[in-house]
């Protein structure tokens, strides 16, 4: 943990300075949505990625929803650590021995990929503010929910990827202003209120 607290409290000062080069994400052709803000940073065992993420309540009323009651598992080609700064999430995991999920080929049928993920369920879990988790292996499959209509707000570490990540469906949108604003406020507030009681 005391690494990790040293990573947070970097992480801290990444969003006063105003050399940091951020780029951002707007990920809209998952479930939830997300609006993502990060940069990399050099630390003296790795070079990381820092990410500020505000994940979206759920639409009720979408009807574009593939998934409306397991959402959208997935997994990550990196190690990584998840902070909840402020919200409420779902969080389901599962895993797959199927190989052909990992390399995200073409002709994967998706709905069949994921009714066997959601079939592989291994627990539901749920996470509040100041809550942490961490992933280190790619057979890690996960959704998370936003609960009760309100956005999730979380800081997501991730290390050297194990292997190369799928391209986006489509050219990625930059997150606006406002939400980096949004964004960028919430994080500095947590860190003046978090369980971790950074300086």
């Amino acid at each position: 943990m005391k690494d990790l607290i040293s990573i947070l409290t970097q992480t801290k000062q990444l969003l006063t300075d105003p050399t940091i080069k951020w780029k951002s994400y707007d990920v809209d052709w998952v479930y939830p949505k997300e609006a993502r803000l990060w940069t990399e940073v050099e630390t003296p065992f790795a070079t990381i990625r820092v990410a500020y993420q505000k994940f979206y309540p759920i639409d009720i009323n979408d009807n574009n929803q593939m998934f409306i009651d397991s959402l959208y598992y997935h997994n990550h080609p990196w190690p990584k650590e998840m902070y909840i700064v402020k919200g409420d999430v779902k969080h389901g995991i599962s895993t797959t021995n199927n190989p052909l999920y990992y390399m995200r080929y073409s002709d994967i049928n998706e709905k069949i990929m994921q009714d066997d993920l959601v079939n592989n369920e291994l627990a539901v879990l749920y996470h509040g503010k100041d809550s942490y988790f961490s992933f280190d292996n790619i057979k890690t499959w996960h959704y998370l929910k936003p609960l009760y209509q309100q956005p999730v707000y979380s800081i997501m570490i991730t290390y050297e990827p194990w292997i190369k990540g799928p391209k986006a469906p489509h050219d990625i949108k930059e997150v606006s202003t406002e939400e980096i604003n949004d964004i960028k406020k919430t994080m500095l507030d947590w860190f003046e209120t978090s369980m971790y009681k950074l300086s």
